[in-house]
């Protein structure tokens, strides 16, 4: 409390501007990590000019133990060092495992200097041995726990500056991540590690030439190898995707989605190689032609696109490994989804419509459980296609998937008046959609998705709007016999 207090005071008295949407929790926690850094390394030192007083030798040995374990760790970090890359990168990527190592090491080196007396039967004082191991734990824990947090500190510094200091702008730094792409993806680099992992799976003809092409999604840089043959003409174009470590479910998402189809079922582009670089996991794919559809290419062919990725029914070992993480829309669209809306009642008829969903939802969720699926792949985008070798457009990434009812959600482009021939199309190629099930059915799905995306973001009086087209939906009138129709 007293930290949110002082953390307020010193907002208020700083900048009148909002900086950051979370300030006062940013300026609470900043101040106590201050504190408590603050008091770590006071008890640190108290801790120290007891220990000496109880066991000189050891404490002395530990204090000249520390500087150089300072002294060393300052050489790894700076840039002209010798020393070996790894011992830097796992400083800066972890340093709180590595606070953790040398507070164990130093722990276990003073316990043995502690018991060193006793030991060679040389005689010892029994309790302030262990009055200074108790010492010795006690000030380590708070060394590193006051290092850790003058470090938490250290890297928020131009927010606290901003955030504390009148005159002082907020400036953007980059990430840590960011850092670390540009040193493991550097031209050299990246021409280095792409040549090597391609010539242990094939012969290359001449040069690989990799350039850095602005990712359509997120979470996933991506670079563009050409390989050139001795004539100086591109004879293969592969895409090579960049997953950092929080980013790595892509990849795995992907993986697990293809070893359940083949990729062809979803016309996606074959995947040559994984390895790790670094942080990063890396994949390197064929990248058909190169060519992104214009918009205008991109407005003829869409449709297609869908209508494949539709025509395409996911396997039942697809769906059970999907329903082992997440849930189908006939189990996300439940009463305590649905009543979150209910703060944005107003009229009459909100209210009347609202009650009449809730009633027959059970109704509706079984309907939706009896719709047939497909993958819903997220990142469908005119820039996230490429042309294919034989002319046909495929999807790059697949990472962010999810099984939906068919169709559902319905691109916003997509006219209504199309839907009887696509479904017809649909009909003759999946064995799984019955003959019953018509364009009511589909847009009954799909206004169900809109409904839950919805209410997830937040927007409940359109989320009311669309209760009420969900409610005069043919289907949803008919809703008491979908179990005599599916």
């Amino acid at each position: 409390r007293k930290a949110e207090e002082a953390g307020r005071a010193l907002v208020n008295k700083a900048n009148e501007l909002t900086l950051f949407r979370d300030q006062q929790d940013r300026a609470r926690t900043c101040f106590f990590d201050f504190c408590s850094a603050g008091a770590g390394f006071i008890f640190f030192l108290c801790g120290i000019f007891a220990g000496l007083l109880l066991a000189p030798a050891v404490f002395v040995a530990l204090v000249f133990v520390l500087c150089i374990q300072y002294a060393l760790t300052h050489l790894a970090l700076i840039p002209i060092s010798s020393a070996p890359v790894f011992l830097s990168s796992y400083i800066r990527e972890n340093p709180g495992n590595y606070l953790k190592v040398l507070s164990s090491a130093n722990f276990l080196a003073g316990f043995l200097l502690l018991l060193l007396p006793f030991a060679m039967g040389s005689g010892g004082n029994l309790l302030w041995a262990i009055l200074g191991l108790i010492i010795l734990r006690r000030i380590l824990l708070a060394l590193s726990a006051a290092v850790n947090d003058s470090l938490s500190l250290f890297s928020q510094q131009h927010r606290i500056n901003a955030l504390l200091f009148r005159g002082v702008q907020l400036t953007s730094i980059e990430s840590r991540k960011k850092q670390m792409l540009r040193d493991y993806f550097h031209k050299s680099a990246r021409q280095k590690s792409v040549t090597r992992q391609l010539s242990q799976i094939m012969e290359l003809p001449g040069p690989v030439h990799v350039q850095w092409v602005d990712s359509p999604v997120s979470g996933v840089d991506t670079f563009n190898i050409f390989i050139v043959n001795s004539d100086g003409a591109v004879e293969r174009l592969l895409q090579q995707q960049v997953f950092s470590e929080k980013n790595v479910y892509l990849e795995k998402n992907e993986k697990l989605l293809f070893k359940h189809l083949s990729r062809s079922d979803l016309n996606a582009q074959e995947v040559l190689l994984s390895y790790s670089e670094g942080p990063f996991r890396c994949s390197i794919r064929e990248y058909g032609t190169g060519q992104i559809p214009l918009a205008q290419e991109w407005k003829i062919e869409r449709s297609g696109l869908y209508e494949r990725l539709w025509s395409c029914p996911p396997p039942p070992s697809l769906v059970r490994a999907f329903c082992k993480s997440h849930k189908m829309l006939s189990h996300r669209l439940n009463p305590d989804l649905i009543r979150r809306i209910e703060v944005a009642v107003d009229k009459d008829h909100e209210q009347e419509g609202l009650d009449r969903l809730l009633a027959l939802l059970p109704q509706m969720k079984f309907w939706l459980a009896k719709m047939p699926l497909y993958v819903n792949n997220l990142d469908i985008k005119r820039k996230g296609t490429v042309r294919s070798s034989d002319g046909e457009l495929s999807v790059v990434n697949w990472g962010r998937w999810t099984l939906e009812p068919l169709c559902a959600p319905l691109p916003f482009w997509m006219s209504q008046e199309h839907l009887p021939d696509v479904l017809d199309r649909l009909k003759k190629a999946r064995q799984d959609i019955p003959n019953e099930l018509d364009t009511h059915d589909i847009l009954l799905a799909h206004r169900c998705w809109v409904l839950a995306d919805k209410i997830n973001r937040g927007i409940y009086k359109s989320a009311l709007r669309e209760t009420l087209r969900i409610l005069n939906n043919p289907a949803f009138l008919g809703i008491d016999n979908t179990k005599n129709r599916y």
